[in-house]
């Protein structure tokens, strides 16, 4: 039998504030040791704010690992705003093609790298 967790959001964070990568990088920790251990996972965003930098982050990385349908079967979004649900529905879609395509993403990939040596 699968165990459903429930990951406050503002608990995690220590606060209504998510809009940065790192606070994006402690959620997606988070969701990659609970998924491997086999939870269902139930993400509350009451009272958060978010910008898709955190959505990126979080949740976008998921599809380097785990599949669209791991990810839709797996993960429940609650208490979200309108604005979070369209971000986060862009992001998954972004993700999913960018990570489908290994080229695509293995090229973009050292395209940053090469232009982050020169900043």
């Amino acid at each position: 039998m699968t165990m459903n967790k429930i990951i406050v959001i503002k608990e995690l964070l220590g606060g209504v504030i998510a809009l940065s990568m790192d606070k994006g990088i402690i959620l997606h920790e988070k969701l990659v040791e609970n998924l491997n251990q086999g939870f269902n996972l139930i993400l509350d965003f009451s009272d958060v704010k978010v910008a898709s930098p955190f959505l990126n982050a979080s949740i976008g990385a998921l599809f380097k690992d785990f599949t669209a349908d791991e990810i839709n079967n797996k993960i429940t979004f609650i208490n979200t705003s309108p604005s979070t649900e369209q971000t986060l529905s862009a992001v998954k879609r972004n993700a999913e093609r960018y990570f489908s395509n290994s080229q695509e993403a293995e090229f973009t990939d050292k395209l940053v790298e090469n232009v982050i040596k020169e900043v």
